[in-house]
């Protein structure tokens, strides 16, 4: 194999863990000038270039070939002499060849320069920083095609102060703002989509009483909340299976004792989930239908609202609860003087000194 890219093949030695190559190019082949394409195989000189290769294993390859100096026969040429190049394996000017070129490129695309001189010192090639940068510098450029469909994207450095806008090629910000615009009407007329849907009766499902221990029959989602419980409550169980104190888990846990003591108590991370599901029940769970189509038909008034459960039976308090999400004043009157009203301005303060 040597022989086919070195006819002129001296010797291969390996020396403080180099492998060099000695060679040179063959007499009697002609060569062509870069200037002006003529064929000339006059030899005015040679010189000795030295070329490093792709690593044979951990070892680095060093070329040191002989090459020639030719001159040009063309009398309208500027050059006069010129220096003969083997193809795949010289170029103008280069100490690498062209192998070796791309696999410095191909690195340095991919990693950072100290990345890549780290690594290639383990493959046997020693290079530098500004090296590495020159040889990426240096590639060509990929091939872009005119974007069809131009996209403007606006962002901010700092809030209020720096703005910037960006020209990509993405199609995606006009689907995603006719999803933005779409999605508001929607929203709007979303009450009058269940009227055009007619509820299916199913029967009430009957309460089964689930134990903490027991693992429920439901089904929870996949998510990285559950997977988190699932994580820490497994680090709980394993700290007191090998025998440590709430105190001592807590600590090497980074928890709170209270923590790791509802941890330690719950046989599952589901039993946890579920029992936090039952804390959430209310008496008036069973109305609560009732009171999602009252609101949807457009009625919010407090009062009424808790007048019409009081009629049909729920245990409610005698007055309407003032920490409820439904904000509105009692029908034909007005907020009272005596106490804060949700929406009431706040009285204005005297005058000092009055």
């Amino acid at each position: 194999m040597l022989e086919l890219v070195f006819p002129h093949l001296v010797t291969v030695v390996v020396e403080s863990g180099v492998l060099r190559i000695a060679a040179s190019t063959k007499d009697g082949t002609e060569a062509v000038c870069p200037g002006c394409g003529t064929l000339s195989m006059r030899v005015h000189s040679r010189y000795g270039r030295r070329i490093a290769d792709a690593p044979v294993g951990t070892h680095p390859v060093l070329i040191e070939l002989s090459v020639r100096r030719l001159f040009c026969d063309n009398s309208g040429c500027a050059r006069v002499t010129f220096a003969e190049q083997v193809e795949g394996l010289t170029s103008r000017y280069g100490r690498r060849t062209p192998v070796l070129q791309q696999i410095i490129g191909a690195l340095g695309v991919v990693l950072a320069a100290r990345a890549v001189v780290r690594l290639e010192l383990v493959l046997g090639i020693a290079l530098s920083l500004m090296t590495v940068l020159r040889v990426v510098m240096a590639l060509p450029a990929p091939a872009w095609a005119v974007p069809r469909v131009l996209g403007v994207g606006e962002f901010a450095t700092r809030k209020g102060r720096q703005y910037g806008t960006i020209l990509i090629d993405d199609k995606w910000h006009v689907w995603h703002n006719l999803g933005e615009a779409v999605e508001r009407p929607v929203s709007h007329h979303r009450v009058l989509l269940h009227s055009l849907v007619e509820p299916e009766p199913s029967p009430e499902p009957e309460p089964v009483p689930v134990s903490v221990g027991r693992e429920p029959s439901e089904p929870y989602p996949a998510g990285k909340f559950l997977d988190r419980l699932r994580g820490t409550h497994a680090a709980v169980r394993a700290q007191v299976e090998q025998g440590l104190s709430l105190r001592e888990a807590a600590r090497h846990l980074g928890l709170g004792r209270n923590t790791v003591r509802k941890y330690a108590r719950a046989a599952s991370p589901e039993a946890m989930l579920h029992s936090q599901r039952q804390d959430r029940t209310s008496k008036l769970d069973r109305y609560r239908p009732y009171l999602e189509q009252r609101i949807a038909e457009g009625c919010t008034n407090l009062s009424t609202l808790h007048r019409e459960l009081q009629e049909h039976g729920a245990p409610v308090p005698t007055t309407p609860c003032a920490t409820t999400s439904i904000r509105c004043v009692p029908d034909g009157g007005t907020p009272p003087a005596d106490r804060r009203w949700p929406g009431r301005p706040r009285p204005a303060k005297p005058p000092a000194g009055s």
